[in-house]
């Protein structure tokens, strides 16, 4: 009983660092802030044990380059003669992330002896998967739904329900999208090395989970597909080398075996619910409208590329390409009217913002492929999950490298202060 407890608990804990969950009754600070808090207090109790102070070089190390992206910004906003600080209080920012996936792998090693890659994606992957479930519940239960309204803060609610638009708690729009992605190339990677997913019946689980997270994920946000796509590549490639090495493992030939009957099953469920239930047909419609048109009109295009087409607007003097004119955000909607985050970046502290936003990213790829150097292909992809959700929107995957490096930090015994 202790055991289950500890389990669910660290589940919550899980959920509360990747999504923003936060109360109506405290609507300014959700459960991330409360975990980072707790993590920070960790830490210094930790540096009283040892009787002196180490800050962690990754810790050190990202301090620098979100540092340094909040100086760019500040420098930015005053040269300018703005007050839009979106992007000056990162740093900040950055370290909430970090001390609150610190709690979370701290707990989660004291429920496990361990809290290794694998482990950490099994929770991600449940994670995604409950708050899934839960979107659905909460678009078919309108007493679950009030109940989730009334008690949780969820400040688009009210127009996504007005949009057919399904949310779970925490996880809407592009910021559920791009943890997905992040989540479902993780999955995949797990299913090609965890080796657990080999002898036992967690293959079936992980493609069930794949595929959840997929359908559910897009009607919540299409940016999902982003990691469908990469995940899907991933495995491929990965099974075409190792077929060509060694000739197609008898693990690979069950994993697909598995995951054609999973997707035959989704298939027939997905034609009789479209055929006989008005929501569902709304929501898989909008989640999966490209290859619906495609289909249809032998177009691939959905409503939002075509928008998002309309929003690809560039500089046209040289100081906003260097520093920017120092606006993330103007008078309620999104300076110069685009979401494509690479373009809103630019507008905002220029190509030096931008330049110092990546190489954040590219260190914390390098970082995690030196803890794990055996999952190096699977630290890229998540980097190059973030480098494509950046031609749509400007959201980052900051928290999901947090709970990685944070593993590395603690496997390797690296004091954070």
């Amino acid at each position: 009983m202790k055991k289950t407890f500890q389990i669910i608990l660290t589940l919550l804990l899980t959920d509360f660092c990747l999504f923003p969950v936060a109360l109506n009754a405290l609507p300014t600070v959700n459960f991330k802030t409360i975990l980072a808090g707790v993590g920070l207090l960790t830490a210094f109790m930790d540096m009283l044990v040892r009787r002196r102070a180490i800050i962690s070089r990754t810790l050190f190390d990202i301090s620098l380059y979100a540092g340094l992206l909040s100086f760019i910004a500040y420098i930015s906003t005053v040269y300018n003669g703005t007050n839009d600080n979106t992007l000056v209080t990162y740093v900040a920012s950055a370290w909430v992330w970090f001390f609150a996936a610190y709690t979370v792998i701290r707990y989660m090693r004291h429920t496990h002896g361990e809290a290794s890659l694998t482990l950490i994606g099994r929770y991600l992957v449940a994670v995604c998967v409950m708050q899934c479930i839960l979107a659905v519940m909460i678009d078919r239960i309108p007493s679950f739904a009030a109940a989730v309204n009334r008690i949780f803060y969820i400040e688009s609610a009210s127009r996504l329900m007005m949009a057919h638009r399904l949310y779970g708690i925490g996880a809407e729009l592009d910021i559920a999208g791009i943890r997905f992605s992040c989540v479902l190339v993780i999955l995949m990677h797990l299913l090609l090395k965890d080796e657990a997913a080999h002898t036992n019946r967690l293959t079936l689980w992980y493609w069930l989970g794949f595929l959840i997270i997929t359908v559910v994920g897009c009607m919540i946000a299409r940016t999902t597909i982003v990691g469908t796509g990469l995940g899907l590549a991933y495995y491929a490639i990965e099974t075409m080398r190792r077929s060509g090495r060694h000739g197609l493992a008898y693990s690979m030939v069950k994993g697909m075996v598995v995951f054609m009957f999973i997707l035959a099953i989704a298939v027939v469920v997905s034609v009789v619910l479209y055929s006989t239930d008005t929501s569902f047909r709304e929501h898989l419609e909008f989640g999966f409208e490209g290859f619906f048109n495609y289909f249809e009109s032998g177009s691939f295009e959905t409503g939002s590329t075509n928008t998002l087409q309309t929003m690809y607007v560039f500089p046209e003097n040289t100081k906003t390409w260097i520093i920017g004119d120092g606006l993330f955000f103007d008078n309620g909607h999104t300076y110069m009217w685009t979401d494509v985050g690479y373009i809103r970046f630019i507008f905002y502290f220029g190509l030096i913002g931008l330049t110092s936003f990546i190489l954040l990213y590219v260190y914390m790829m390098r970082r995690g492929r030196r803890f794990f150097p055996e999952d190096k292909t699977l630290f890229f992809l998540l980097f190059l999950v973030n480098m494509i959700v950046w031609l749509k929107v400007a959201t980052d995957t900051f928290v999901v490298f947090m709970f990685l490096l944070n593993a590395g930090i603690q496997k390797e015994g690296e004091a954070v202060v």
